[in-house]
């Protein structure tokens, strides 16, 4: 498939009829505020997987002939606001039919910290001013995020995810820029760089996840650092990455760290790569294990606003056996 021929081709727009009826077939019977909370509930869950699979059939068809084909690997839903919610409504809900869309494409891992199948992240000017104050490294929007893909840590191993989903719950630029995607099958130099680097070891600072818990500290939910191959090369001669976080010279010496680096500019700069405009409302399928994904800088931030972004990220359990360290 040739996914350069229009990247907006591979965003597909939920009918507002339809997510109505989406929201009216849930109902959730509950007495209580519908919020979040409502992932913590595995059935609840399932009924809102069961609900999507019969309401979004078409659309999740759509995006798996996308993210299924391995020059593509990835997919975008626009998600409407209903006339008839409120915003804090219209937010759980959305989260809900990209949620709902996952679980027919994938089987989230349920998140340490929260207890629901995805983790929320959220940046704001109060935050990063504390994270600078401590001198800990941080990606706010403002900041670009390199090409990677994503790991599942579980204990001293780690697995790639087959799937992986980044929805937009909110968006405070004016400027977002664009979500990128490079796919390993229509990286021209891959082959270079499986030759150079097939399992090689590399001291990885991995890229960091940072929450406050109750009491107000901050933790990681990441390993800081692993030591492990950027690529392996399995017997049948197929090529699988892990790339994740800072590489450095001073971990790896000069010569490594510069391989590693030529290959993140590389894959930066193939020209297959597929750009598609970040914006609030809009979620992201990724075939994880096809390829890597990147961010622009976030710009022009609106301002009279503490909260820069909000988005939610799933991972699929379903993933390949990639190293133990």
């Amino acid at each position: 498939m040739d996914c350069s021929i229009s990247n907006e081709d591979l965003v597909c727009a939920i009918d507002e009829e339809k997510y109505n009826f989406f929201c009216n077939t849930l109902d959730f019977g509950m007495e209580h505020t519908i919020d979040l909370k409502i992932f913590e509930n595995k059935e609840t869950y399932n009924q809102i997987i069961q609900v999507c699979a019969n309401i979004f059939k078409e659309d999740i068809q759509r995006i798996t002939h996308f993210t299924n084909d391995p020059y593509c690997g990835i997919a975008a839903i626009d998600i409407p606001e209903g006339s008839i919610f409120n915003k804090k409504v219209n937010s759980v809900y959305g989260a809900a039919v990209a949620m709902g869309i996952f679980g027919n494409i994938g089987n989230p891992n349920i998140d340490s910290i929260n207890k629901m199948p995805f983790s929320i992240y959220s940046a704001s000017h109060e935050n990063a001013k504390l994270l600078n104050s401590k001198d800990l490294v941080q990606y706010p929007p403002e900041v670009k995020l390199g090409f990677h893909n994503d790991g599942l840590f579980q204990g001293k191993q780690i697995h790639i995810p087959k799937n992986i989903m980044v929805y937009n719950m909110y968006i405070n630029y004016r400027k977002p820029g664009n979500f990128k995607w490079a796919p390993l099958a229509a990286w021209e130099e891959a082959e270079k760089y499986e030759r150079l680097l097939n399992e090689k070891l590399v001291k990885i600072r991995i890229t960091p996840n940072f929450y406050f818990d109750k009491e107000g500290n901050i933790n990681n939910t990441f390993v800081d650092t692993v030591e492990v191959p950027i690529c392996r090369i399995n017997e049948e001669g197929e090529a699988s990455f892990f790339l994740n976080g800072n590489v450095l010279a001073q971990d790896n010496g000069l010569e490594l760290a510069d391989i590693v680096n030529s290959m993140r500019d590389s894959i930066s700069e193939n020209p297959n790569n597929i750009l598609i405009a970040q914006k609030e409302r809009r979620a992201f399928y990724l075939k994880n294990d096809f390829g890597f994904h990147a961010r622009d800088i976030f710009e022009e931030p609106i301002e009279d606003a503490d909260l820069t972004r909000v988005f939610i990220r799933a991972v699929d359990i379903n993933a390949k056996s990639y190293y133990s360290y």
